[in-house]
């Protein structure tokens, strides 16, 4: 799946752990610091063609603002490359990347968390 070769492409770069940390999916309320991969629709698809156009939400939540800000800047510049746009996940898939928008930053959750997040839009191959 996209959104598990992009969890294991930031494991591999060192940003944590895929299933402790890099969550898939929805939020853990138990863990302090982590980010989420969300899968949030893409670009209509006019004709049967071999890539797919999937958009995804990047989300860090931290204890520290500081660490959250340095957390989630570091998956922007691993995942939008500017015209080096092309990111290989440890799998071999290869994706082309880029960020809807910079990072921002949503304020604090209900556990004085501060939370951040960016989109990035991804055409690849398709999942089979």
């Amino acid at each position: 799946m996209v959104f598990d070769d992009i969890g294991e492409y930031l494991e591999a770069k060192g940003v944590g752990t895929l299933g402790v940390d890099i969550i898939i999916g929805t939020e853990r309320k138990d863990v302090d610091d982590l980010v989420v991969i969300t899968p949030t629709g893409g670009y209509a698809q006019i004709q049967r063609i071999k890539d797919i156009k999937p958009t995804f939400q990047i989300y860090v939540r931290d204890v520290s603002f500081i660490s959250g800000y340095t957390r989630i800047n570091k998956i922007f510049n691993l995942l939008d490359q500017g015209d080096r746009q092309q990111i290989i996940s440890p799998r071999g898939r290869n994706m082309l990347v880029k960020a809807m928008q910079p990072p921002n930053h949503l304020g604090k959750d209900e556990s004085n968390r501060d939370e951040f997040v960016f989109n990035i839009r991804v055409i690849t191959d398709r999942d089979y």
